[in-house]
């Protein structure tokens, strides 16, 4: 029993710690895993535990690293306010990606051959996305009774050779019962749209001889914009028996949101022409 008195006691910093759902999700998965070796009954029991928390994070709000209030401000000068507030409202509340209506059945696809190939380096790449809180896993099970397992694979990079997770939205193809993600997205409202050379110049042209020019890049700029707490189950990954579901959004979708395209309208015109 602890004695208030007692000047040998110190406390413990993590107790005082706030996790994340996805970094309590991973240290509850350890703990069960320790539990089911003495107690393998109380599986199933921890089961459910772990899905009630699951379906309890949907109820608040998603995380991201930008400081909204602080945006808000640098972009008070913005000229188009229906894109400022589907901006905030996205990193608040989290990004539709243009679904016209949710998968109405599960389905568990293939991981793609150039991940087999290289499991060891799958398996770094998603230790390196939990912790950041773009995975919410691992799972032994499936935490959702409706859901979408895609498959993952390996990309390199031309010059660098650095390899990447990838996530093949557009499985399982030509299957008329479970239609892909992409086959799902309103291509008329949610299509990609990559600035030019040409829209540089002319914004350079516009704002004259003596603006600034900035260059900047952010690591993982697709990943740090949140998405819709409803869809999280149908952006599911599965790898060495475990599942994990992305609360962040993919890069590497064959359509992309309306929010891919935000760096264009926002970061350009708005504060290049306040500096």
């Amino acid at each position: 029993m602890f004695d208030g008195d007692d000047k040998n006691y110190k406390t413990d910093p993590r107790l005082t710690r706030s996790l994340s759902i996805g970094e309590f999700i991973q240290a509850f998965s350890i703990y069960k895993k320790c539990n089911v070796l003495c107690l393998p009954h109380r599986r199933s029991e921890l089961d459910i535990y772990e899905r009630d928390i699951v379906d309890m994070a949907s109820r608040y709000p998603v995380s991201t690293p930008i400081r909204i209030n602080i945006l808000s401000k640098h972009l008070i000068d913005h000229p188009d306010p229906n894109f400022k507030q589907y901006l905030f409202d996205g990193l608040s509340s989290g990004f539709h990606t243009g679904l016209m209506t949710l998968p109405s059945s599960s389905i568990i696809c293939k991981n793609l051959k150039s991940a087999l190939l290289n499991p060891s380096c799958v398996s770094e790449l998603l230790q390196s996305e939990v912790p950041k809180g773009y995975l919410l896993g691992p799972f032994d099970s499936i935490p959702y009774t409706n859901f979408r397992i895609n498959p993952i694979g390996l990309a390199e990079h031309k010059n660098s050779k650095k390899k990447r997770l990838i996530v093949d939205l557009s499985a399982p193809h030509e299957n008329a019962d479970h239609p892909s993600l992409n086959e799902l997205i309103d291509k008329e409202e949610f299509s990609l749209q990559y600035v030019t050379i040409d829209d540089a110049i002319h914004l350079i042209k516009n704002l004259g001889s003596k603006s600034w020019l900035n260059k900047t890049d952010i690591t993982d700029a697709f990943k740090i914009m949140p998405l819709k707490q409803d869809l999280w189950p149908f952006h599911g990954i599965q790898w060495d028996n475990k599942f994990f579901f992305f609360q962040k959004m993919e890069k590497f979708r064959k359509l992309a949101p309306k929010a891919d395209q935000i760096p264009t309208p926002c970061l350009a015109p708005a504060h290049l022409m306040m500096v």
